[in-house]
């Protein structure tokens, strides 16, 4: 997304919708036929929004996107 800096910090920038890049890197895997197996895995209290080490907010569902890779 771009770098994210402020005084004493340079950082990578992230989508506020962690969500969407969570889409996007499981949409490009499958596009490349690299993946065997997608999967949203819901985990026990995850968080839900917070703050970057510079400060942006960030907010997601809290699932975490599983990918079984085919052998080569």
């Amino acid at each position: 997304m771009g770098w994210d800096i402020r005084p004493g910090v340079v950082s990578h920038a992230i989508d506020p919708e962690i969500d969407d890049e969570r889409t996007k890197v499981g949409a490009d895997l499958a596009v490349t036929r690299q993946a065997a197996a997608l999967r949203l895995v819901t985990r026990p209290n995850p968080l839900s929004e917070g703050l970057t080490a510079t400060g942006a907010s960030w907010r997601t569902d809290g699932r975490l996107l599983a990918i079984e890779l085919k052998p080569r």
